[in-house]
């Protein structure tokens, strides 16, 4: 078994090889060029079909409670972050609506993967305030016009991860934002008799709404618990730890 140590929650176990690539101030989070679409469909068939074997063969993956996503409006699915092609890959597996991925910019320094992540569906997120406001602009568009937004909350993947790290409320605003549904994801590990790797078992849980009857704060604490605790319980049901993940003394 490994080993990962790490000194908190925060930490970037998993380096790109281009990790500093930014998001351009010039970028365009919503490309209505019809060139630019047709590529990105063509794009997207080539994901699915790659996410296919990769998941059989790499993964031994299951999805269940697929059919829970098949409703008639747009919607955000939180899942935690435990593979590096996988969590690309997957949610075009699992979610019935065209998925729009909220990623790190740094993600667009993978080799050979990078740039095409936003033909295929990437929003990486920008540092300037300007670009900020444009990508939460995109994704609402996106939302309402009845696809999929996936959002890791946890932020960096950590592979094989069996437990749910603690993560900000930010996201949640968007779901209340756009009074959209919220479903969970949920990747857990199981056992298997011939292989040393674990099956990837992917729950899809849901839907979750906001209460609206409380005041706005309260309504982003209480879905941003009801997530937490929903991603917790799943991960519970994982029965190998490929990956031991340790803190690491700082004395």
């Amino acid at each position: 078994m490994k080993t990962y140590y790490y000194h908190d929650f925060s930490d970037n176990l998993v380096e790109t090889k281009n990790q500093s690539k930014k998001v351009p101030e010039n970028y365009k989070w919503v490309k209505k060029n019809p060139l630019y679409i047709g590529l990105g469909w063509i794009l997207f068939q080539i994901l699915k079909l790659v996410a296919l074997v990769y998941g059989k063969f790499a993964l031994g993956l299951k999805i269940i409670g697929k059919r829970k996503l098949k409703i008639d409006s747009g919607y955000y699915i939180f899942a935690n972050h435990t593979q590096p092609l996988g969590d690309v890959f997957n949610p075009a597996l699992y979610s019935v609506k065209k998925p729009y991925y909220i990623c790190d910019s740094s993600n667009l320094g993978i080799p050979i993967l990078g740039p095409i992540l936003p033909l295929v569906g990437a929003l990486p997120i920008p540092e300037s305030i300007r670009g900020k406001k444009k990508l939460f602009d995109a994704i609402s568009y996106r939302a309402k016009s009845g696809n999929a937004i996936i959002i890791y909350p946890e932020a960096h993947v950590w592979p094989y991860c069996t437990f749910i790290r603690p993560f900000e409320t930010t996201a949640f605003n968007f779901p209340i934002r756009d009074n959209l549904p919220s479903f969970t994801a949920t990747t857990i590990y199981k056992k298997r008799k011939f292989r040393k790797k674990p099956r990837t078992v992917i729950k899809i849980d849901g839907p979750f709404y906001p209460n609206y009857d409380l005041e706005k704060k309260e309504r982003i604490r209480a879905l941003h618990m009801e997530i937490t605790n929903q991603l917790v319980k799943r991960t519970q049901e994982s029965n190998m730890e490929y990956i031991r993940y340790e803190k690491k003394d700082c004395n």
